[in-house]
Formats: structure tokens, sequence, C-alpha cells
């Protein structure tokens, strides 16, 4: 579950930082500075099923690490090049973050009540939907402090992928443990 919240949170940050980044920073028009964001959901959107369909075919733990590592390498890139994004380098990015943001979170949603009981699956949906709820309403605040960074938003955007980045390190901490306590279940 926790994964979960932590992927809401990325996804809503960036969603409000990256086109105010864009229309400060890159001085693109409003207009663009939303739609660099529609490809990368477009596509995750189309993928999300190709997902499931994976999930159901060689389990969640390939497609969490995958995922997770897109997400991780994507997000090391975009804070190592934040002073030399633009418009394109920007919605290219978008698109690969979402990718993986979406194989590791849907991904991540689906193992949460895996193994609960049918009766209580709504219950745990229901925790689920409210914790995402939550951490994006989190993400959007946090964001707004990174935004404000006194030396512009650009430092902020940057230090924002750096927390990011090390969010999916912690990630990568916490399927490593699943992992483990999943072979160790098995034996």
């Amino acid at each position: 579950m926790i994964p979960v919240t932590l992927y809401m949170f990325a996804n809503l940050g960036l969603g409000l930082l990256i086109p105010n980044y864009l229309e400060s920073v890159a001085h693109t028009t409003s207009f663009l500075a939303g739609f660099s964001l529609l490809p990368g959901t477009l596509i995750g959107a189309v993928l999300s099923p190709l997902f499931g369909s994976l999930y159901d075919k060689i389990g969640s733990t390939k497609l969490l690490f995958i995922g997770n590592g897109i997400f991780a390498a994507i997000l090391l890139c975009m804070a190592l090049i934040t002073h030399e994004m633009n418009f394109v380098t920007i919605t290219l990015s978008y698109i690969v973050f979402t990718i993986g943001r979406s194989m590791a979170f849907s991904t991540s949603m689906t193992a949460s009540v895996d193994g609960i009981p049918v009766s209580l699956q709504s219950d745990a949906n229901a925790i689920l939907q409210g914790t995402q709820m939550f951490m994006g309403a989190v993400g959007t605040t946090v964001v707004a402090l990174f935004g404000s960074d006194q030396r512009g938003i650009e430092a902020g955007l940057q230090n924002f992928f750096w927390v990011l980045f090390v969010i999916s390190i912690l990630i990568f901490i916490m399927f490593v443990f699943r992992n483990e306590k999943n072979k160790k279940s098995e034996v």
C-alpha cells in the first residue's frame, strides 16, 4: 500500500510542478504546458490493461522491479538535466516516467489486495483509494513548497526530482523486503 500512495504523491506532484515550470522557465504557453502531460497520461492509460495481462502471466515481482526501475532511472535523468529541459524533453521524459509509474502503480494496487479474502477486498480497495487521495493532497502541498523555492521554480523542480528519486530507492527496498517475505512464506 505504501508504494501505491508514494506513486500517487509523485504523479500529482509532477502534474502540478511541470506545467508551472514550462510556463515560468521555458516560457511556453499555458496550452503547451498542460499538453506536455497528455501524451504520457494517454500512453499510461493505454498500457494499463497490458500491465494487468502481464501481471496475470508473470506475476507481480518482475513488473514491480522493472516499473520502479524505469521510474527511478527517468527521475535520476530528469534531476541531472533539469537546467536543460524544454517542452520536448519534458514531454518525452514524462512519457517514460508514466510508463514506469503506471507499470509499478497498477501492479502494486493489484498486489496489495491479492491474497486478501474476497469478503475484505472492497474494504482494502477503499483504504487504498482513501490513502491515494490523502497522498495526492500531500503531494500537491509539498510541490507548492518546492515551487516557491527562493532560488526559483527550476531549482524547486530539480529538488523535487531528487526527492522522488530517493523515494524510488525506498520503494525498491520495500519491494526487496516483500520479495524476501514471499520467498520465506513459500518455503
